[in-house]
């Protein structure tokens, strides 16, 4: 038999094409395996699969209901849970004021919930609301009434698995009372209404963690919306002031964590993680039966197959929602931006051009000295092209109406300190305006005083903020702020008069509350004083807000 090879040459190179080929096939067996995670259980293992600031990225609802069932295929023991911030944050929950979300989660069948800082956007009245429709189960621990400190919902509860109970607790991040609207949670006469249990925390929760291990929980997982960065106590916080939790679900930070070991107070670790946001991952946590813990994230473009039921109801709602979103009001030469290229948000925490847009429509369309608007408002970019409405809501999502008042100097400027208190770190509460430039002094820490849920108080030291002039619109230029006199300002409701952000607008003379979405302003902005088209003037940002 003639030999296949007849030189050393040619058994080399099928020795190297041999060894480069199994290289090859492990590689790809390695990948599959890593994509395989989620699904390679045994019928014993328990699955949670979680998610968190989904901020009304509807389709990955699809993703998540295939993913699941995919897990049921393997074990029967599986629950899927969010740890907040589902309702709002983009067009399709502004337009519905978060229904369209609540029928997509009730689609998929979520077992449990806890409430992000953003489920209250549209008022308790509308959260009630909402909350009554949603199938799961909604779990808080720290939202309480007052005067007499009753939970609203469910602090806890515990699901059996096959024999293994493993407790859910829900933990809402107190910072609620500044990043929302702070007067949804006050009657009348400004007393608060409701508490998120700023004082002594960990301490609750560790009493939660108590109750559930003496009713027999085996595992105790925190469905968490606190997140890892402040300003209101952290998830590490929590976690190195308590013991007896096995397994943290983050949300609130946008953070994307795999599986980060932390230690509790006792110096056993605790697995932290989170999913980031949008649905760019799925998470699962896996309970194996030999009593491991582990937690991986999935991205969402691994995630294929489709569940054709939730794909239909969700198709009903997009259906819905285009009708309205798709219609053109103007068209924009230029991006509008509320990023950078990094992808960080650069309108919380220096000037953008989509704030100069928004400020500038407030100011024009209802004539006043001065347009004011937060950077936490501005959302989303506005790509060059036509300018929907869903665009519109995309930039300015929330359900803000536009206020007109008459404000002091010395307001502003104290308005001014606190807006630039959180400098470098994004602030939602970051000025964005018209009609007014000011400077910022780095090098010099803030004064600002707050209260114990992050709201305004005074300046106690020397101000950051330096130089603040007004657009003296009948000598056509800049002139220095005077604190003593009064000023016209347009702004949102949100800021003006319910302590958005932790702002405090002070004494505020001829209020008129018009009633307006700011998306309306916006609009009329565009047709009435643009002529339809957002052009060159808008390019860039416009020199407003100088840093030194």
């Amino acid at each position: 038999m003639r030999p296949i090879f007849n030189d050393n040459f040619s058994m080399k190179v099928f020795r190297v094409f041999f060894v480069l080929a199994t290289v090859i096939l492990l590689l790809g067996n390695v990948h599959a395996q890593e994509k395989a995670k989620v699904i390679g259980v045994t019928p014993q293992d328990i699955v949670v699969l979680y998610d968190n600031d989904v901020h009304c990225a509807i389709d990955g609802y699809v993703g998540m209901a295939a993913l699941r069932d995919e897990v049921l295929q393997k074990t029967p023991h599986v629950a899927v849970v969010s740890s907040g911030d589902f309702a709002s944050g983009d067009v399709i929950g502004a337009l519905s004021k978060g229904e369209y979300l609540i029928r997509a989660m009730n689609a998929v069948g979520y077992d449990y919930v806890t409430l992000g800082n953003h489920e209250f956007d549209f008022g308790v009245p509308h959260f009630n609301a909402l909350t009554a429709q949603l199938t799961a189960h909604v779990l808080c621990c720290n939202f309480q009434t007052l005067p007499d400190g009753k939970n609203v919902f469910d602090a806890y509860d515990i699901k059996d698995f096959g024999g293994v109970k493993v407790a859910f607790i829900g933990v809402a991040t107190p910072a609620t009372y500044s990043s929302t609207s702070s007067k949804t949670f006050v009657d009348s006469e400004g007393n608060y209404l409701y508490s998120f249990h700023t004082d002594g925390l960990p301490q609750w929760v560790q009493q939660q963690v108590d109750a559930v291990r003496l009713a027999g929980a085996d595992y105790v997982v925190l469905l968490s919306h606190l997140g890892i960065d402040g300003p209101s106590i952290t998830s590490l916080e929590l976690i190195a002031q308590t013991t007896g939790i096995d397994v943290v679900l983050d949300g609130h930070s946008h953070s994307t964590i795999a599986s980060r070991q932390v230690n509790d107070k006792a110096g056993k670790p605790v697995v932290l993680t989170s999913t980031g946001t949008a649905f760019a991952n799925y998470g699962a946590l896996i309970i194996r039966d030999n009593g491991t813990l582990s937690t991986v994230l999935v991205p969402a473009k691994e995630v294929t197959e489709k569940n054709a039921e939730v794909q239909a109801k969700i198709d009903v709602i997009n259906a819905e929602y285009k009708v309205v979103a798709d219609r053109v009001v103007g068209h924009t030469d230029v991006k509008l931006s509320v990023y950078d290229d990094a992808g960080k948000r650069l309108v919380r925490r220096q000037e953008s051009n989509a704030g100069d847009f928004v400020a500038d429509a407030f100011r024009l369309t209802m004539g006043t000295d001065i347009g004011w608007t937060n950077g936490g408002g501005c959302r989303k970019d506005v790509p060059a092209g036509d300018f929907t409405v869903g665009k519109l809501y995309g930039l300015c999502s929330f359900d803000s109406r536009v206020v007109v008042a008459s404000v002091s100097g010395q307001t502003l400027l104290d308005a001014l300190e606190m807006a630039a208190h959180g400098y470098p770190e994004e602030f939602g509460g970051f000025a964005q305006v018209s009609g007014m430039t000011y400077e910022i002094d780095t090098t010099i820490r803030t004064s600002v005083a707050l209260t114990d849920k992050k709201v305004f108080i005074e300046v106690t030291g020397e101000r950051r903020v330096k130089n603040v002039r007004i657009f003296n619109q009948k000598k056509e230029k800049y002139q220095k702020l005077k604190p003593k006199k009064w000023y016209t300002i347009a702004s949102l409701n949100f800021i003006l008069l319910y302590g958005g952000d932790g702002m405090i607008f002070n004494n505020l003379h001829n209020v008129q509350e018009t009633d307006i979405p700011q998306q309306i302003i916006i609009e009329r902005y565009i047709k009435e004083h643009l002529g339809g088209n957002v052009g060159q003037q808008y390019a860039k940002p416009q020199g407003r807000i100088q840093l030194r």
